[in-house]
């Protein structure tokens, strides 16, 4: 809930061949495992665009993820870290025309007052605004997203799933108290922005649908710091993972951290 989504004109090159479905072999496993690089705005059906994806998902018996928000403790505890500490509200971090202005867009963009929801981190009601600015560029209805939808399903059919992050930690890190100020100052800023924020969601959902990670790499600013401890299991079980597209991009990117560890990670075919 916590990334957010600023727009640059630079061009992060991976490779040539950069795409989002990537295939993980080796001599140290026994079963081909697959990766795939998410988004936490993009709806499930722009898997549909991507060649080989179910395919993919269907040969593995773990799905790996970012940690597992379906576990009843770890939506216990993102309930209690989307609040603002006890008796403190938005207004304790805005003035008065600031206070208005967001308002104003909650009202647009929301169908809501900033007062319905005051006591929320302003990293969650970025999200919400993000999340129906998507949506409204790309004329998009309620829909499962990218980086959440392989995990229900895993659910639904009783696959194993595992988290790559200690959930605690990742929640923690994700809403901390000390990020309001930032975080406040953010949501002022975007709600001028609205308009150049959806014309770039238009794009972004372009790139994913065609499956140009280079292209979506340069519209994330944030570079993701991913433990390797995880990688273990890949010896013993095929898994799918799914991680959010700020792992693949700086100097411990997922594909170079797994590179390093031995393995053969190459763009996934279907002709293989």
């Amino acid at each position: 809930m916590n990334k957010a989504i600023i727009f640059c004109l630079t061009l992060i090159s991976l490779n040539a061949n950069a795409q989002l479905l990537w295939e993980i072999s080796g001599s140290k496993i026994r079963h081909k495992s697959f990766l795939l690089a998410t988004h936490q705005l993009v709806p499930a059906k722009a898997f549909d665009k991507i060649p080989g994806v179910f395919k993919a998902y269907n040969a593995c018996k773990v799905v790996v993820c970012e940690f597992a928000t379906s576990q009843t403790d770890t939506e216990t505890e993102l309930k209690k870290l989307a609040l603002l500490p006890y008796e403190k509200s938005m207004k304790r971090y805005l003035n008065e025309a600031t206070y208005l202005k967001i308002d104003s867009a909650l009202k647009i963009y929301l169908k809501m007052n900033l007062q319905q929801i005051e006591r929320l981190h302003p990293a969650v009601i970025r999200q919400l605004l993000h999340s129906e600015l998507f949506k409204q560029a790309n004329n998009i209805k309620d829909d499962a997203q990218t980086d959440s939808y392989f995990e229900q399903v895993a659910n639904l059919k009783g696959k194993e799933i595992r988290s790559i992050f200690h959930t605690n930690k990742s929640l923690t890190e994700l809403l901390d108290p000390q990020t309001i100020q930032l975080q406040t100052k953010l949501l002022s800023y975007e709600t001028e922005k609205t308009d150049s924020i959806k014309s770039a969601y238009r794009v972004l959902l372009t790139n994913y649908q065609t499956n140009n990670l280079n292209a979506l790499l340069a519209q994330n600013h944030t570079v993701g710091q991913l433990s390797s401890d995880w990688i273990e299991l890949l010896q013993t079980k095929s898994c799918f993972i799914t991680l959010d597209v700020q792992y693949f991009t700086g100097k411990q990117n997922i594909i170079d951290v797994l590179r390093n560890k031995g393995y053969q990670v190459i763009p996934y075919s279907e002709r293989h």
